[in-house]
């Protein structure tokens, strides 16, 4: 009886050994990304592209630097450069300009 105990819980520790959790390493790394990404701001000419091709949350425009990073080093991590653009385009996308509110607010009400 002992002996078959101990084969389950060997079995059942060989078998989830395999299982693997989600690291808080993953998580921090995309808030650290998220958290840089509402520095950028757009400049006009930068706008102006932005709003030719709206789908393209890739373009150079999303593109970390040097100062909007709060650690040089994450500019290699491919999962914070992805974090960063994604959450850069977000924020581009849904922007409105004080202009467009007021029309919004006129035209929907």
């Amino acid at each position: 009886m002992k002996n078959s105990l101990i084969l389950t819980l060997l079995c059942a520790l060989f078998c989830t050994s395999g299982v693997l959790a989600q690291t808080t390493r993953h998580d921090s790394i995309i808030k650290m990304a998220q958290k840089d990404a509402q520095k950028l701001r757009l400049s006009k000419t930068s706008r102006m592209r932005f709003n030719k091709d709206k789908n393209n949350y890739m373009s150079d425009l999303f593109k970390p630097t040097r100062l909007l990073v709060s650690d040089i080093g994450l500019l290699n991590d491919s999962l914070y450069v992805k974090a960063f653009r994604l959450t850069a385009y977000k924020k581009a996308y849904h922007k409105h300009t004080i202009g467009q509110d007021v029309l919004d607010e006129y035209y929907l009400h």
